[in-house]
C-alpha cells in the first residue's frame, strides 16, 4: 500500500471494501478515544499555553534573520546560525509535523466511523459524524480530566521543573570562576548526539577559534546575551510542555483502544484498526521524546549563556588594568562554556513524522458478497477469481482471495514497533512517577514555606503586643514617679510656708536692736524733761539694763534672742514710761527738795550687779538651738 495504513483504511471504508463488525457502541467508543487524542493535542499545542518568548520565536519566518530580537544565542555569527535553527524546527513543529499528527487521527476516526457503518447516512458523511463524536468528547468529565493533567503539567514546568537563567552543577551549586577547579567542562555541556548520528541534523556551524575576543567583542557579546538566558528556558519549558501533552494524548490512546478488548473489540476490521492506531501512536511517542530532546537542550542552552554573559566585561571605558582582566575572563568562559555550547546545542534530532509508515497486516476488505467473474468449477477451480465468498456465476462456490501472510520483512517491524512500544509506556510510566513524586514535594515544600510563614508573623505579631505592653508599663511607671515627685515637692513647699509663717523673718532683728537704741534715748530725755534726778536716773538705768545685752545676743544667736530681745524691748519701754511719769507723783516738793534730791541720787550711784553676772543671759537667751556644721566641699 502506497498510503499510510490509517489513510488506506480510509479510503476503504468509504467506497465500502471495509467494515468493522463489531456493535455500535463498541466502534463509537473507538472514535471518541481517537478525538480525544486530537483534543489533548490542541490543548497543549495552542496559543494560550505558549509563553510569550515562545510565540514570538515562532512568529518569525523560517529561513530568514531575526534581526535583534533573534539573538537568544548571541550575536556572533555561529550564535546567529545556531538560533536560526532553533527557530526553523520550531516553525516545522507547529506548521508542519503537529497538522500531520492531527490529520491522521482525523483519517483514522472517519475510517472507524465509516468502517463501522455509524454514519447517519451513506453518502460520505463521516467527517461530518466524526467531529460531532470529538466535539461532544471534549465536555466529558474524562476529556477535561486530561486537559486538567495537561495544565498542571505546563503549571509544574513552569515553576519547578525548569530552571531559569542559570545553571546548576551536579550538587546544585553555581560554578565559582574564582575557583581554577570549577573551570571544568561539567557534565552537562558532554555531547548528547554526534554530529552525523542517524536522526539528528547537525547545524552547519564553522565556529570561533579560542580566544576569539578581544574586549569590544566580548562587550558586545555580553550586551546581546542580557536577558537571553530567560527567554532560552521559556523556550525549553514550551517544547516540554508540549511534548508532555502529545505523549499524553498517544499513551491514553493505545491503552483505551486496548480496554475495548474486553468489550468484543475483535476481528479481522477491528485488528487493523488497532494495528493502525499502535503505529501511529509509536510515532507520536517518539515525537514526543524528540520534543523533550529539544527542550533539554534549549534549558541547557540558557545555563551555558548565562555563565557566558556573567563573565562578559559591561564598562564601556575601563582602566588598562581592567580591559586586560576582563578579556582573559571573557576568553576562559568563551573557551570553555560559549565554544562547546554551540557544539552541543547545533546536534538537533530530526521531528519524527506520521509518514513512511507500512501498511497494515492482511487484508481488511469485506468477505461477503463478492462476485465471482468467471466460470468455476463445483471444487471452485474455474478460471474466475471471486473478489467474495459468494457463489459464483460459474456453477460452483468460488473460493474467496487467501489471506496474505505476514513477509520477513513486515514481522520484524512489527516485533521492532511492539517492543519500542513497551519500552515508551515504561519509560511514561517510570517518569509519569517521578514527575507525581516531583510534583507532590514541591507542593509540600509549598505548604511547609506557607505555615512557616504564618508561624514568623505570628511570633512577630506575640513581639509586637510584649512590646507595647512593655511601653505601656514603662509609661505608666514614669507617669506615677512624676505624679509622686510632684506630690512631695508640693508637701515640702507647704511646710516650708508653714514655718516660716510662724517666725518672724529674720531680716527684723537688725531693726530690733535699733528699735531698742531708740527706746533707750526715748526714757533719758524724759527723765531731763522731768528736771529730776530720777529722770535721768532712769535713764541711765533703761540705757544700762536691757537693750545694750540684747543687741550683743542678737549678735552671738540671733534665732534664739528674738523672743529675749522683744521680751526686753518692751520691759524696757514700761520702764521709760514709769520713769517719765515719777514727777507728777510729786507735785509738792519744791525746787529745792529737787535739787537735794538730785544730789542724793548722785551720791547713792552704784555698778549694776546685773552687769557683773551672766544669769540674765540665760534668761534672756533660753535653750540654743542644735545648728549643723555647714558641709564645705572639698
Amino acid at each position: 500500500m502506497a498510503d499510510e495504513p490509517w489513510r488506506d483504511l480510509r479510503n476503504r471504508a468509504l467506497n465500502g471494501s471495509y467494515r468493522i463488525r463489531v456493535p455500535e457502541g463498541i466502534i463509537q467508543s473507538a472514535a471518541t478515544y481517537v478525538g480525544d487524542a486530537i483534543t489533548v493535542i490542541d490543548t497543549a499545542a495552542s496559543d494560550k499555553n505558549r509563553s510569550g518568548s515562545y510565540g514570538s520565536m515562532t512568529n518569525f519566518t523560517a529561513g530568514t534573520d531575526r534581526g535583534q530580537a533573534g539573538l537568544f544565542f548571541g550575536n556572533l555569527p555561529s550564535g546567529r546560525l545556531l538560533a536560526n535553527a532553533y527557530t526553523d524546527i520550531a516553525a516545522k513543529l507547529l506548521n508542519e509535523i503537529i497538522p500531520a499528527y492531527k490529520k491522521a487521527l482525523a483519517d483514522m476516526g472517519e475510517a472507524l466511523v465509516a468502517g463501522g457503518r455509524v454514519m447517519a447516512n451513506a453518502d460520505g458523511s463521516a467527517a461530518d459524524k466524526f467531529n460531532r463524536i470529538k466535539r461532544d468528547s471534549a465536555g466529558t468529565t474524562t476529556m477535561q480530566d486530561k486537559i486538567r493533567q495537561v495544565e498542571r503539567n505546563r503549571r509544574y514546568l513552569e515553576t519547578e521543573g525548569v530552571y531559569r537563567g542559570q545553571w546548576r552543577d551536579d550538587n546544585g551549586r553555581l560554578p565559582d570562576w574564582a575557583n581554577n577547579a570549577d573551570r571544568k567542562r561539567p557534565l552537562q555541556l558532554e555531547p548528547r548526539f554526534k554530529p552525523g548520528d542517524k536522526g539528528t541534523t547537525t547545524v552547519k556551524i564553522s565556529p570561533e577559534p579560542p580566544d576569539y575576543l578581544d574586549y569590544a567583542r566580548a562587550l558586545s557579546l555580553g550586551q546581546s546575551l542580557s536577558g537571553k538566558p530567560v527567554f532560552l528556558a521559556e523556550m525549553g519549558n514550551a517544547w516540554l510542555r508540549m511534548a508532555s501533552g502529545i505523549q499524553t494524548a498517544f499513551s491514553d490512546l493505545d491503552n483505551n483502544i486496548e480496554s475495548l478488548k474486553k468489550l468484543g473489540w475483535e476481528g479481522q476490521g477491528a485488528d487493523a484498526a488497532t494495528g493502525a492506531i499502535n503505529r501511529l501512536s509509536g510515532h507520536g511517542r517518539q515525537l514526543a521524546q524528540t520534543m523533550n530532546t529539544i527542550g533539554n537542550n534549549l534549558v541547557n542552552g540558557s545555563g551555558w549563556t548565562a555563565v557566558v554573559v556573567y563573565n562578559m566585561p559591561t564598562k564601556d571605558k575601563p582602566t588598562p588594568e581592567e580591559e586586560n582582566a576582563w578579556t582573559r575572563q571573557a576568553n576562559d568562559a568563551f573557551n570553555n562554556w560559549y565554544l562547546p555550547g554551540v557544539g552541543i546545542s547545533g546536534v538537533i534530532p530530526d521531528l519524527v513524522p506520521p509518514t513512511g509508515i507500512q501498511g497494515v497486516s492482511g487484508d481488511p476488505g469485506d468477505r461477503g458478497g463478492g462476485k465471482d467473474t468467471g466460470g468455476g468449477g463445483k471444487d471452485g477451480s474455474g478460471s474466475g477469481s471471486g473478489s467474495g465468498g459468494g457463489g459464483g456465476g460459474g456453477g460452483g462456490a468460488g473460493k474467496g482471495q487467501p489471506r496474505k501472510e505476514f513477509s520477513p520483512d513486515q514481522k520484524r517491524l512489527e516485533e521492532q514497533a511492539r517492543k519500542e512500544k513497551e519500552r515508551l509506556e515504561r519509560e511514561a510510566r517510570e517518569r509519569d512517577a517521578e514527575n507525581r513524586k516531583r510534583l507532590e514535594d514541591y507542593y509540600k515544600r509549598q505548604e511547609e514555606a506557607q505555615k512557616q510563614a504564618e508561624r514568623r508573623a505570628q511570633q512577630q505579631a506575640a513581639q509586637q503586643a510584649t512590646q507595647q505592653a512593655m511601653q505601656q508599663a514603662q509609661q505608666a511607671l514614669q507617669q506615677g514617679l512624676q505624679a509622686a515627685q510632684q506630690a512631695a515637692q508640693q508637701g515640702l513647699q507647704e511646710a516650708q510656708k508653714g514655718l516660716a509663717a510662724g517666725m518672724p523673718p529674720l531680716s527684723s532683728l537688725a531693726g530690733l536692736a535699733e528699735s531698742a537704741r531708740d527706746a533707750a534715748k526715748s526714757g533719758k530725755g524724759g527723765g531731763g524733761a522731768g528736771g529730776g534726778g530720777a529722770g535721768k536716773g532712769g535713764g541711765g538705768a533703761g540705757a544700762a539694763g536691757g537693750p545694750q545685752s540684747v543687741l550683743q545676743a542678737s549678735r552671738l544667736f540671733p534665732r534664739a534672742s528674738v523672743t529675749g530681745a522683744a521680751e526686753t524691748a518692751v520691759g524696757t519701754g514700761r520702764a521709760g514710761i514709769a520713769a517719765g511719769g515719777a514727777p507728777m507723783g510729786a507735785p509738792g516738793m519744791g525746787p529745792a527738795g529737787a535739787g537735794a534730791g538730785a544730789g542724793q541720787g548722785a551720791k547713792e550711784r552704784k555698778r549694776a550687779e546685773f552687769l557683773d553676772s551672766t544669769e540674765h543671759l540665760d534668761e534672756a537667751l533660753g535653750t540654743p538651738p542644735v545648728v549643723a556644721k555647714p558641709v564645705v566641699e572639698k
